[in-house]
């Protein structure tokens, strides 16, 4: 990792980001945590029918991801410092 990602990473965001960037954009994700389940879903058949990933690989991510929409975002601590769902 280098240059702009590395310096951006290489500490937690300020207050002002998180208060007016981040949890503001967390807060407007979260009532479409499905969507993006099933965003991810598709994405991974697609990364399996380009031979990106592996069907064993697929075969473990979409019943995991399946899996995370059925338990629902409740069962997942969302934590602002680590970025937006």
């Amino acid at each position: 990792m280098g240059g702009f990602t590395a310096a951006r990473l290489s500490r937690e965001p300020c207050r002002l980001a998180l208060d007016h960037d981040l949890i503001p954009m967390i807060n407007d994700e979260i009532p479409q945590f499905g969507l993006y389940c099933i965003v991810n879903l598709v994405h991974v058949v697609m990364l399996q029918e380009q031979n990106i990933i592996t069907i064993a690989k697929a075969q473990k991510l979409v019943p995991a991801l399946w899996n995370m929409d059925r338990q629902g975002l409740d069962a997942f601590k969302i934590d602002p410092l680590k970025g937006t769902l």
